[in-house]
């Protein structure tokens, strides 16, 4: 289905998918995606790619992994978006993002 979409229409729009499978199309305004939605609130708030982190476990998050200074897919994740990161975190299901962000801020879970 990804393909044919891109077949058809990739000149006009983008055309992504957040699903394993395929099965699930994203569709924006060409040149629009999570990496440069990323770029512009950071830099609406006066911040730079090194700035920000990002995570991600999708093709769709693809770009804003590959914009945010550092970035991490889920160990879950898709390929594409293990490729495209800095790191990888743990799983979804067992608090790969939250993990991450402990180490970053020195936090300490009370419910471990």
């Amino acid at each position: 289905m990804l393909q044919i979409a891109r077949e058809r229409v990739a000149e006009l729009v983008e055309v992504t998918h957040s699903n394993p499978e395929d099965s699930l199309l994203e569709i924006s305004a060409f040149g629009i995606n999570k990496g440069t939605a990323l770029a512009r609130m950071a830099s609406t708030h006066g911040l730079t790619a090194s700035d920000c982190i990002a995570f991600g476990d999708n093709p769709n998050d693809v770009p804003m992994l590959k914009w945010a200074g550092r970035s991490w897919a889920m160990g879950s994740g898709h390929r594409d978006a293990k490729e495209a990161a800095n790191f990888v975190a743990g799983e979804c299901d067992a608090d790969g993002v939250a993990e991450v962000l402990e180490e970053l801020f020195d936090l300490d879970r009370r419910d471990k």
